[in-house]
């Protein structure tokens, strides 16, 4: 068989998006590995010379300004940069067709990347999957489109649809986009696949799937290569911050779990499947009534929400002031920063630390290791069902704001969180008997309420076996990730991502309809009660709205 150039091109723009968004995606992770460090310094001097009062008020007003910074350049320069972006790429991949014309154009990629950096610094619980995810698809988009114009221009006849490309060359830079900014590059694929594509190329498969492979593995590699360039060259951005697991680093050794351990396993998954329904039906509330604000009210918004998050995460330590020798651990300081797992001391004796304010001041990632650490530090259960009253409702309370975010990683906490009370509770229960560590219930937690918010299942299992490095607990994660999700989709049917996609042809100025009879009516509730639109009944299935039968009727959950 001969290579044409028409076979080649294809290749190519996959290689150049791989690299453009290697390169790019390194530039978010650096701001935030500078940006959070720093700030702890900051508040670390500020709570050791000053005082709690002191060191919550300048909490409080770094919080509220850089919510408010990144609001006002959503609001203001970008609309189409809040959120995680994840919707408008669904319904681009159903059709090529964007609500917003300006949803992948340089601009919007700019303002995702300084948007996410400012709301994650602020200490707001929000995730960068999302906007990760936005920022690949849309470096994609441009890429494409420019080497469609190169080759369209070499070319006198059978020119290239550049539309087409784009459409799956913005699924590539999506999974792309979450393998660079999770070091996941199988995960991303699976993610493109189960959460966002409404039509896989089954048939085609051994090309399309080479190429999103190759796609997500180099960008991850890209940004890798870059990371360790320049934490080896010396300098003072620490990546270990804004990351779970150190590269060539894993949380477990891959100890097989007890037959003790299998109890805890099936009541994490219950509880996580009832807090993630739960948590998505708040999370939307929470964005429907944000959704009448407009231009100054929603920056207000956002950064009166953000300031009273940070405000409660100051103070809440109060409320359990227990503090614990820390001199036989890796390090203690009144902030907690850095990617080892260190201790804040708060207000707490030198050699002691505050197990609450550990769990409240340090950071998403810093929360997560110590939640999933396997070593003989156990924190207490008053400290960790106190920070679980004010975690879930406030973090289901930032769902909406008028800013970049995403919900991967603060979902990922709330399970591990789910895992480790069970997994103290199983330590309490069964004194005498071998159990595993506290640790290894809240990896199962992270996957199931993943599980429960996402929808997926082989995703979330690769993915989070590649962020852990942890191979030994895949069966039990499987497992107990189907059993959160049915639980949650008993409780509301689509999730948080999928109720907000608007898969309609009335949104358009044309209307397209499916050619093998595969249409159905459903009433879009988005718009006037009542109205009807034709949706292919292929993506609804694919979407998981409608269940796979031979005729259906349902109504489109839209938000």
């Amino acid at each position: 068989m001969i290579l044409t150039v028409d076979d080649i091109y294809p290749w190519v723009n996959v290689l150049l998006i791989a690299c453009f968004i290697g390169v790019y995606e390194y530039i978010p992770q650096a701001m935030l590995a500078w940006s959070i460090p720093a700030k702890l310094a900051f508040l670390d001097g500020i709570i050791r010379d000053y005082g709690i009062a002191v060191f919550t008020v300048a909490n409080v007003c770094l919080a509220i300004g850089c919510a408010a910074a990144a609001s006002l350049l959503v609001v203001y320069w970008r609309p189409c940069a809040a959120g995680s972006g994840i919707p408008p790429i669904i319904e681009y991949s159903y059709d090529g067709r964007l609500k917003d014309s300006r949803t992948f154009d340089w601009q919007t990629v700019i303002v995702k990347t300084i948007g996410i950096a400012l709301i994650i610094t602020s200490g707001t619980p929000v995730g960068r999957e999302g906007p990760a995810i936005h920022i690949g698809a849309g470096v994609a988009f441009i890429v494409s489109g420019f080497v469609t114009r190169v080759q369209n221009y070499i070319k006198s006849e059978n020119k290239v649809n550049s539309e087409d490309v784009k459409r799956r060359m913005v699924l590539f830079g999506s999974a792309a986009g979450f393998a660079s900014a999770f070091r996941s590059p199988i995960g991303g694929v699976l993610y493109v696949i189960e959460e966002i594509c409404t039509d896989w190329d089954v048939e085609g498969h051994r090309t399309t799937g080479g190429q999103i492979v190759l796609c997500a593995a180099l960008s991850a590699y890209v940004t890798s290569i870059i990371i360790r360039a320049t934490s080896e060259g010396g300098s003072d951005i620490d990546f270990s911050s804004i990351v779970i697991t150190q590269e060539g680093q894993t949380i477990g050794s891959g100890e097989i779990y007890y037959d003790n351990d299998i109890i805890g396993f099936l009541v994490t998954a219950v509880i996580c499947g009832i807090t993630g329904g739960f948590h998505t039906m708040l999370s939307l509330w929470c964005h429907r009534k944000r959704k009448s604000l407009k231009g100054g009210w929603k920056v207000l918004d956002t950064a009166m929400t953000a300031g009273f998050v940070v405000l409660c995460f100051s103070l809440i330590p109060l409320l359990y002031k227990d503090c614990e020798d820390s001199a036989n651990h890796y390090d203690s300081r009144r902030l907690a920063g850095g990617g080892e797992r260190n201790y804040v001391q708060y207000s707490c004796g030198k050699n002691e630390f505050s197990s609450l304010a550990s769990l409240s001041l340090s950071g998403e990632e810093g929360i997560i290791r110590h939640l999933m650490s396997r070593d003989s530090t156990e924190f207490e259960l008053p400290a960790l069902c106190i920070f679980y009253v004010f975690y879930l409702p406030l973090m289901a309370g930032c769902m909406g704001m008028a800013v970049p975010q995403g919900s991967f990683v603060p979902n990922l906490l709330l399970g591990a969180l789910n895992g480790r009370i069970v997994g103290e509770l199983m330590q309490l229960v069964f004194k005498n008997s071998t159990i595993s560590t506290p640790g290894v219930f809240a990896l199962i937690g992270a996957a199931s309420q993943l599980g429960a918010w996402t929808r997926t299942m082989i995703t979330v299992v690769v993915t989070m076996v590649e962020i852990t490095g942890d191979v030994g607990l895949i069966v039990p994660m499987a497992i107990c990730t189907i059993i959160a999700r049915q639980i949650a989709e008993t409780m509301i049917p689509t999730n948080y991502t999928h109720a907000h996609v608007t898969i309609k042809h009335g949104d358009h100025d044309t209307e397209t309809t499916s050619s093998d009879n595969d249409d159905i009516d459903t009433t879009d509730r988005n718009l006037k009660k009542g109205s009807m639109y034709k949706v292919r009944k292929s993506t609804l299935q694919t979407l998981g709205i409608i269940p796979k039968t031979p005729s259906y009727k349902s109504d489109l959950q839209d938000e």
